[in-house]
This record gives structure tokens, sequence and C-alpha cells, in this order.
């Protein structure tokens, strides 16, 4: 039985539409067979096609639609089925042309993917700052700053951070994200009784382990905490999103000028109650 998972599958639909979009076009000028079968040579026009469908599943990846099978990126597997059928000997000279793409393939996929993670470090430090100046927000806004300020490293990040630091040195390290979380979870935790008692569990755990850590070395990375918490800033902002802002029924000249100080009867209605 083939697995993929859904992202995978996300990314099948993309390329499907973008195939037929293609396909479309090239049929609507009478020219397909000429694209496709270059030269009449048809290993070279499936090479061809195995190099877009590596391509796109790279750039999706690095923007965190990380299509599998089981444990193996398709990016990965597209760029080795690109190998095996420049190997052939039935394909044309070009061939050589083609397998030079394949190896930059997973270069072009780090240097995209380390653009998107500062990227992303940046709008996370930047949110946090916002939230730390306290100024009233709406639900919305409030939780869509929590949002971009939680970010998730990969999982290298906790389990094989040698190997992290090495291929995305420069962006952040642990003690960075350490730094960040402890100022980021007091401020969820003025709101996270929203969350269901798993996610609040998860929430504590996920606290505990980073105030208990003065440096990166001491902390215990609880598992799936951070995946939990992020799923529950999205659960409450879909939530918040759905729910109505009650409006604000503007007060009457005449009784704005016949309240010049409302705290009084504000008051005197709340001692009646």
């Amino acid at each position: 039985m083939i697995i993929f998972n859904a992202a995978a599958f996300f990314q099948g639909l993309l390329m499907v539409l973008f195939w037929g979009a293609i396909y479309l076009i090239l049929s609507f000028f009478n020219v397909e067979e000429s694209i496709w079968l270059i030269g009449n040579e048809d290993p070279i026009a499936l090479i061809f096609q195995a190099h877009l469908c590596a391509w796109f599943c790279m750039v999706t990846a690095t923007v965190g639609i990380n299509g599998r099978l089981f444990f193996i990126p398709t990016w990965i597997l597209f760029t080795a089925l690109c190998l095996f059928l420049c190997i052939s000997e039935d394909a044309h000279w070009s061939r050589y042309i083609f397998m030079t793409l394949s190896f930059a393939i997973p270069f072009a996929f780090f240097r995209l993917k380390r653009s998107f993670m500062k990227t992303a470090w940046n709008d996370a430090h930047e949110a946090l700052v916002l939230l730390k100046n306290g100024t009233d927000k709406s639900q919305i806004e409030y939780w869509k700053l929590v949002q971009a300020a939680a970010i998730v490293p990969q999982y290298t990040f906790f389990t094989v951070h040698f190997y992290w630091k090495a291929m995305y040195y420069g962006i952040y390290s642990g003690d960075d994200w350490l730094k960040h979380y402890k100022a980021l979870l007091p401020l969820i935790g003025t709101r996270f009784q929203g969350f269901n008692p798993k996610q609040q569990r998860k929430y504590t755990d996920l606290h505990k382990a980073v105030t208990h850590s003065q440096n990166w070395r001491q902390y215990s990375h609880p598992m799936h905490a951070l995946s939990t918490l992020h799923s529950a800033i999205e659960g409450v902002l879909k939530i918040a999103e759905k729910t109505p802002a009650v409006p604000v029924a503007p007060i009457p000249s005449e009784t704005a000028q016949q309240q010049t100080n409302p705290e009084p009867e504000v008051r005197s209605n709340f001692d009646r109650l």
C-alpha cells in the first residue's frame, strides 16, 4: 500500500491543474506534439516533465507544503526519477543538461528554505514586539500576532541540532529560540483558557520546559507540544474570525450633553444589580 500525506495530495492537485492548463493552452495553438515530444525524443520529453514536477515540489516544500511518501519528500523522489531517466542510453545528449539541473535542485531547496525561515523568524520577532507593547487589540489581531510569533522550527532543530546548525546557520540559535518563547508564552497564558484540556496541558508542559531551561543544553523538548500549541492557536483564531464583533451604538448628541459625567449612573446601575 502506497501512503502519501495530505500535502503530497495537495501538491498532486496543483500539478494536475498546472499540467491541465498547459495542455489546454498548447492544444489551442496545436503545438502540443512539438513541445512534449522534443525532437521526437520521448525520453527527453519525459525527463523534461519530471524535472518540472521536481522543481514544483521543491518550491512548495520551501513554503511549508511538505509532500511525502512515507517519510521521503516528494521533491527527492522526483529528483531521483530525473537522475534515473538521465542514465537511460536512449536519451538525447541534452540529458547531461538535465542531470546538471537535477543536482541543482537540492542546492536550490536549501537556499530557498533558508530565505523562507529567515523571513519567518524576522516576522515572529516583529510580532512579539507588537504583543509586548500592550496596546489594546481585537481578538483577531491578538491571535494573528500570536500565530506569527509562535514559530515552529522543523523537527531536526530539536532532535539533530548540530545538523540544523550546519544547514541553516546564521538564522537563529537554540538560545535565541528559548529567549523568544520565554517572552511569548506568558503573553499567551493570559488568554489560553480558550484551549481545550489537552491543549492547556501541552501549553503547561511547554511553558515548564522553556522556563526551567537556562540555555539550549538544558532544554528538553516535550514531544508534540509545539504542534499542539500551533493548532490550538489556529483553532482559536478561526473562532475569533467567525464571531461577529458587537457593534457599539453611537450616543445621541442630546444624551451625550446630559451625561457629562456618566460614571455615577453606571455605578448606580451596578449597585442595583
